[in-house]
């Protein structure tokens, strides 16, 4: 379930990072604040993409690259994550604020700057 999640996740951000570009095209690099969190979905969203492909990775019993950095961290990767019955009311809740935090900076950015 969290190579689920983290799929999910990234997919909401890189999706986000697209549609920002798409409205604001290269006026986004004008602003130094809405420059920033362009470059942080994008980063997170790639965090993310390498994390479930990490956990793909321990899915399929091959091991992944990340896991010196698990042994540093003393996380296992077999059991990391969120399990249970409300694993889905979770997902939905983390994806709905995922979307609606960015729009909202960008929202407050753009009042901002008016």
């Amino acid at each position: 379930m969290s190579k689920v999640a983290f799929s999910i996740f990234a997919m909401v951000l890189l999706i986000e990072f697209v549609l920002v570009r798409f409205k604001y095209g290269e006026s986004i690099w004008k602003n130094g604040a809405t420059a920033a969190l362009f470059a942080c979905l994008g980063l997170v969203g790639f965090l993310f993409i390498v994390l479930a492909g990490s956990f793909g990775g321990h899915m399929a019993l091959k091991g992944s690259v990340l896991d010196p950095l698990y042994a540093l961290l003393n996380i296992n990767p077999l059991t990391f994550g969120v399990t249970g019955s409300s694993f889905a009311v979770l997902l939905i809740g983390v994806v709905c604020v995922e979307i609606a935090v960015p729009i909202i900076v960008l929202m407050l950015l753009r009042r901002r700057a008016n």
